[in-house]
Parts: C-alpha cells; structure tokens; sequence
C-alpha cells in the first residue's frame, strides 16, 4: 500500500503528463484582492490565470476582448429593452403586486368616484 497515490497526486501526474507546469507565485495582498474580486464562482485559480492571459495577448495583439460572465447566457444576449418589457410584465402581474398595491388601491379609487368620502383621504 505503499504506492497508493492519493486523488491530488494523480491528478498532478496527468497534469505534467498534458503539459503543464507547476508554479509557485508570491501573490501581494492587492493581488489576492485582484483574484478574488476576478474569480468566477466555481473557477479554478488556473483557469482564471488562464482567462487573464488570453486577454492581455488580446490586448496585446490589438485585439478587442470579449466580457465573460456566469450571468449572461452563451446564446445571443438578450435586448435590454426586451429584458425591461419581461421584468416590468412579471412585475405587474404579480401576486404581490396585485394584493398589495393594484386591488387596495382600485378599491380605493372606485369609492372616490361613487361619491363616497374617506376619512383616511384627505
């Protein structure tokens, strides 16, 4: 049981097998603050340093460098306006919406324009 790799050796022993090189890099306290503020959630410090490199070779190269976020989808973005239309449409027709705000406040309009007087408006 002596040869019994634990699951981190062996994935370094497929790393170098691919290619890769282990590195130790002395990070300053802005420079972690730099990583975590750019680090996706669920990304690999590897994969970010990689995402770094591809766009300053892009810069680099003059190229222009496309935003990356877990938040937009990888089809076509959506339309701004079409988003707002969406949010605003659910937003109305909304339970919440609906029993707080619309019923209460149409109740209170259809007394105002039978004649009758509420104390409360004034």
């Amino acid at each position: 049981m002596a040869d019994a790799k634990t699951p981190m050796q062996k994935q370094r022993e497929q790393r170098r097998a691919q290619g890769w090189r282990d590195v130790n890099i002395w990070l300053t306290p802005e420079g972690q603050q730099r990583i975590a503020h750019l680090m996706e959630p669920g990304e690999s410090l590897s994969t970010l340093i990689d995402r770094a490199l591809v766009a300053l070779e892009a810069i680099h190269n003059g190229r222009t460098v496309r935003p990356r976020t877990s938040e937009v989808p990888s089809e076509q973005p959506e339309d701004l306006q079409a988003l707002i239309a969406r949010e605003v449409s659910r937003y109305f027709t909304s339970d919440g919406f609906q029993d707080n705000l619309f019923i209460p406040l149409l109740k209170c309009s259809s007394l105002i324009l039978s004649g009758r007087r509420l104390d409360y408006i004034a």
